[in-house]
């Protein structure tokens, strides 16, 4: 195409073509075309949240070209999904407004992670889990790990609280030996499309929820009832008495005034069972033991009784008696 020269005027009608071309559009002018990737959340509804990974396009060219977007140049990336039903879309350029073009997206459904609540207590931590979760979660989402998180709140086992930044120093395993690797809590968890474990340290909370009740094999009376202190998760042995520090043991030196003693074997009646070990579980189901107690019988003695008559006849009568005995003479 050329553009014509001069033109002359004439007497009849005549047609004059001058080539003209849009005015440059550039990519970044207020009439320029932008193509968004959004979110939509899990009810269904469009935000202008941008999905990680996918920066604003900005198209331009000249006022009047028609610009085609096309939706094969902006699939999801790896842990999102381009919502169905959108097609291509395309735009003329104009010197005044410009397009904004959305495409929708949503984050995938992931339940790829395990949280396993790992108890500490007085410098031990203890590797077998008190509980396992598996959360739901799209990509990207953050689970907090604080007090105040909603999740935490709703998984939490009972009768335990986040182990804080003192309780995860100088710490040694089961058997006693020190672990020399940092221990830390985690502030969040982010669904990142990694299948893995994550580990949220916990520490028993106060606890009375174990009622002892000390009963007479014999009589079935309760001798002495007890609350013990301990926390969530301790264990609590209702069989060891041999030594100081065994809580039966010293409970049986409350019932000593009495001359109970702990039962077992053939001071059991039938039917009758110690309840061995119990651990503190959630502090508002009440729990109740009984741990059976006898009272030994007193060793007899041997008295001798004299009975003086008139000129001093003696008569001797010899008895065996026991402690709480009466006896008619």
């Amino acid at each position: 195409k050329e553009q014509p020269s001069n033109v002359k005027y004439k007497t009849d009608p005549q047609e004059v073509k001058v080539w003209v071309v849009g005015d440059e559009v550039n990519p970044d002018a207020k009439n320029a075309i932008i193509v968004r990737h959004y979110l939509k959340d899990s009810n269904g509804n469009n935000t202008r949240i941008t999905v990680p990974g996918m920066n604003d396009v900005k198209k331009g060219g000249r006022v009047g070209d028609t610009v085609k977007i096309k939706l094969s140049e902006h699939q999801a990336p790896t842990g999102y999904t381009m919502v169905p039903g959108q097609s291509d879309q395309e735009w003329t350029l104009t010197p005044d407004s410009g397009k904004e073009i959305i495409f929708y997206y949503t984050a995938n459904e992931l339940n790829n992670i395990k949280v396993e609540f790992i108890r500490i207590k007085d410098g031990t931590l203890y590797q077998t889990p008190v509980k396992t979760d598996i959360p739901n979660g799209h990509t990207n989402e953050i689970l907090e790990i604080n007090d105040n998180s909603d999740y935490i709140k709703g998984v939490m086992p009972k009768g335990y609280h986040l182990a804080k930044e003192n309780d995860l120093t100088n710490l040694k395993d089961e058997n006693g030996n020190s672990i020399n690797l940092p221990v830390t809590q985690p502030s969040n968890i982010t669904f990142d499309g990694v299948e893995r474990t994550e580990k949220i340290y916990i520490v028993g909370d106060a606890n009375s929820s174990i009622t002892v009740n000390f009963v007479d094999v014999k009589t079935g009376q309760v001798v002495l009832s007890d609350r013990p202190q301990g926390k969530t998760g301790d264990e609590l042995d209702l069989e060891s008495c041999k030594n100081d520090g065994d809580y039966i043991y010293k409970k049986l030196q409350d019932l000593q005034v009495k001359n109970y003693k702990y039962a077992s074997g053939n001071e059991l009646k039938e039917g009758q069972k110690q309840p061995g070990k119990v651990t503190y579980g959630d502090p508002s189901v009440p729990v109740i033991k009984t741990v059976y107690v006898y009272k030994p019988e007193a060793s007899a003695r041997t008295i001798t009784i004299k009975y003086v008559g008139a000129g001093g006849y003696t008569t001797d009568t010899t008895l065996q008696v026991r402690e709480g005995q009466s006896y008619s003479i």
